[in-house]
């Protein structure tokens, strides 16, 4: 079933859904994934300046250029294994308009560990 956008709404099959209201449009202002174990490295970005590994599972994300820290960021992470693994954000620090930290932890243990994948998303108005 194919799905598109177009002026008069989203198209699925025979239905039409109509687009209208006036809720805010968020949109990402920066985003990352990258390798968070040995010598960590971007994959890829938008709107980041660069990467810090402050310790085991401990990183901060530096934005190149956000207005303020009024963002809503979220972060994931995977060990690339089945072991269940979280992600927390403003991890021992408030996120500003330069940066924000990141914690990642083992799921089961809850210690903070180097995961092969870490994503991190900033949305603002």
């Amino acid at each position: 079933m194919a799905t598109t956008l177009n002026t008069s709404g989203i198209t699925m099959g025979d239905s039409t859904l109509a687009v209208s209201g006036s809720a805010a449009s968020f949109m990402p202002r920066a985003w990352v994934q990258f390798n968070g174990q040995g010598a960590i490295a971007i994959r890829s970005s938008n709107n980041v300046s660069s990467l810090t590994d402050v310790d085991t599972g401990k990183y901060s994300v530096n934005w190149t250029s956000l207005p303020d820290a009024n963002y809503c960021c979220l972060g994931s992470s995977g060990r690339g294994t089945d072991q269940p693994t979280f992600t927390s954000v403003g991890f021992n620090a408030a996120q500003t308009s330069a940066n924000v930290e990141l914690g990642t932890f083992v799921g089961t243990t809850r210690t903070r560990y180097d995961p092969a994948y870490v994503q991190c998303l900033a949305i603002e108005t």
